[in-house]
């Protein structure tokens, strides 16, 4: 595995809870780049009511500016919580109590105890066939309500290659509820047309896309309780606040080509504290793939704001995926790693 390096910052990873024992234990994996000295600027962002109006320059290239109107978008897409092992722990609890409740005294007696970091229980029974059952019953329920936190505050576990395992943002979830109301970005970097479109036109759009997502101010997101996100920003919050970090922004871009291309096949790329995209698309010579169920896909870094056009990662980066150092989750498809 190659070595990481410091330089972007820090993207945080809690780790999973245990079946017994919780854990509040923080993995910090370290973010990092190529500087480069060709990059996206913005020259200015104003947010009026629902407008949001930027103007970017791509390098030496003339100025753009373009005005976008948000559509009216739930309010949960306007936050995100971090992960909180105190609060789910207690979900967990309230569950398994209901299960302890039920018993006959005279029978079983189940004793919960939930603490900062972990989550403990004792049975008292003098039937050892008893006891098992009721072990067995607490297990299906602790992992039960610990899959329906992690669902109902959009989260889930993601495995390295490694074995190494954390509780991550759901992008692709958050990428599919947000792609609604980003029809005025999805309509200009994706003009409609009856016509065809073919690669080279389509790979023209999408490096105007990336251009304006490395554009928006990069920001570590290291603050805890700063937009109730400590580490992540929604594709609303992206927008509206004028920055993020590698996952938010590849959040926001996975949400657009939802919306503006929803036949293409898109997927969440993970090395250690680097998060960015893969699109089945045919590739150049030039250009780096990935590949994902033996098919090379293309890879997209919106992160910024070193100008990353299709097909072009740092190095640092490339070191993971020439090792085959990564992970993939799909975000509509099935068929991924």
């Amino acid at each position: 595995m190659p070595k990481k390096r410091k330089n972007c910052g820090f993207l945080k990873l809690p780790k999973p809870l245990n079946p017994i024992i919780g854990s509040a234990l923080i993995i910090a994996l370290i973010l990092f780049g190529l500087t480069i000295p060709v990059s996206a600027k913005q020259l200015s962002f104003h947010r009026v009511g629902a407008k949001l109006s930027y103007v970017w320059q791509t390098g030496g290239n003339q100025p753009q500016q373009a005005t976008f109107d948000l559509q009216q978008y739930p309010r949960n897409l306007s936050f995100f919580t971090a992960f909180r092992t105190h609060d789910a722990l207690a979900f967990i609890a309230r569950g398994m109590q209901e299960l302890a409740k039920k018993q006959d005294p005279k029978k079983a007696i189940i004793d919960i105890t939930a603490y900062a970091t972990r989550l403990s229980w004792k049975i008292r029974t003098r039937s050892q066939s008893e006891r098992q059952d009721l072990n067995q019953q607490l297990n299906s329920i602790y992992r039960k309500r610990y899959a329906e936190y992690l669902a109902d505050h959009r989260m889930r576990l993601l495995k390295m290659p490694s074995g190494e395992s954390g509780i991550i943002p759901d992008h692709p979830k958050l990428a599919q509820e947000s792609a609604p109301y980003l029809e005025d970005f999805a309509t200009y970097f994706f003009p409609k047309t009856t016509q065809p479109n073919s690669n080279a036109k389509l790979k023209k759009q999408l490096n105007a896309l990336l251009a304006f997502i490395q554009s928006i101010p990069y920001n570590r997101l290291q603050t805890k309780g700063q937009y109730r996100g400590a580490g992540f920003m929604t594709p609303i919050q992206v927008l509206r606040n004028n920055m993020g970090d590698c996952d938010s922004k590849a959040t926001l871009l996975a949400a657009i080509l939802l919306k503006a291309q929803p036949k293409l096949k898109t997927a969440f790329v993970y090395i250690p504290g680097h998060a960015f995209l893969a699109i089945q698309l045919g590739a150049n010579g030039d250009e780096q793939t990935i590949h994902i169920k033996q098919q090379p896909w293309l890879v997209l870094d919106p992160t910024g704001p070193a100008i990353m056009p299709v097909g072009k990662v740092s190095q640092g980066t490339l070191r993971y995926i020439k090792s085959h150092y990564f992970k993939t989750l799909p975000v509509n498809q099935k068929t991924v790693q």
